[in-house]
């Protein structure tokens, strides 16, 4: 809809920040990190939106561009981190699968193979994954 109005002088001046043409593969429409109190802005907005459909449709759901919330590297950056947390989950998780679910007993002896701490250290841990002592570790907590 932005691209159909692009012409008019108008519509041009509202679209200032904005590359239409990125210097690099970009297939959507890249902006001009401003601020941060720009991005908590949009925050604002977003939680707004969130709340407004939750009115309207307690199951329904808001779809949101999460790089208008902060600078797009350190999004990027975020994103890389989200992939390799998922990615140790994966390794921590037994062969045969577990549905999300991995036992302290199971993450407590994956844990000791990538990390060296001492047992005290490793039992804190556990409990700040598993608060509730299901007995379960899941990716949630875990993320």
């Amino acid at each position: 809809a932005e691209n159909d109005c692009a012409d008019s002088s108008e519509s041009a001046a509202g679209l200032q920040g904005i590359f239409s043409q990125p210097p690099f593969n970009q297939p959507a429409r890249v902006y001009d990190y401003k601020s941060e109190e720009e991005c908590d802005r949009h925050v604002s907005i977003f939680q707004e939106c969130i709340h407004s459909v939750h009115d309207v449709s307690p199951v329904g759901f808001a779809a949101l561009k999460v790089t208008a919330l902060g600078n797009p590297e350190l999004l990027e950056r975020m994103s890389t981190m989200i992939v390799e947390v998922k990615n140790l989950f994966a390794k921590f998780q037994p062969e045969n699968g577990s549905g999300g679910l991995i036992s302290r007993e199971e993450f407590a002896q994956c844990y000791r193979q990538h990390f060296h701490v001492d047992a005290d250290h490793l039992e804190a841990v556990i409990e700040s994954l598993d608060p509730n002592d299901t007995g379960v570790v899941d990716f949630i907590s875990f993320a």
